[in-house]
């Protein structure tokens, strides 16, 4: 089942890919996103054919945190592009002490970590009877953070929506 997921991916991925030059070369805006990369962990904008785009199209990864559009989550994000998303600072919220309650897993961050399937909570509202010797039942608390909150979308909307306008004439002109 993970080797399946992997190949439609990297199928997913090498699409994006292809329509990124494509529009690269028409000269139309475009932008792949992809989670940042993890220390020790592979990413997909290193990747060889990855690189090779970049190179040619003088494009590095921008950064993003949803939390910086609403999301409860900070969920780091990297986004390849030939418009400059503007995004602005990362995560401006201070570090609490979250507890995920089934475990009693304690950890140190600005926001709950998207680890298993059962969200963290800030320590003063945890009770040592919230132990469980399994992990509750559910769909990983990863799959719901893997949305774009409202916020990012209307954000990247504008950004396409400033760039189609003022380049109208070079975007929508050139036939």
């Amino acid at each position: 089942e993970e080797k399946e997921s992997v190949r439609i991916g990297t199928g997913f991925a090498r699409r994006a890919l292809h329509m990124a030059k494509l529009m690269e070369e028409a000269s139309r805006p475009w932008i792949i996103e992809t989670p940042k990369k993890q220390k020790d962990s592979p990413n997909l904008f290193e990747l060889l054919e990855f690189l090779e785009f970049r190179k040619q199209a003088k494009c590095e990864p921008q950064e993003s945190v949803h939390c910086a559009f609403g999301s409860s989550f900070k969920k780091p994000t990297w986004w390849l592009s030939n418009l400059d998303l503007e995004f602005g600072e990362g995560c401006k919220h201070s570090m609490k002490r979250w507890i995920i309650p089934w475990s009693g897993e304690v950890h140190t961050c600005a926001h709950p970590p998207l680890i298993g399937r059962q969200v963290a909570i800030e320590e003063h509202l945890w009770d040592f009877r919230m132990l469980r010797i399994t992990e509750p039942p559910g769909p990983y608390i990863s799959k719901a953070a893997a949305h774009y909150p409202p916020r990012l979308n209307q954000h990247l909307a504008a950004i396409i929506r400033k760039n189609i306008k003022v380049k109208v004439g070079e975007y929508l002109c050139d036939h």
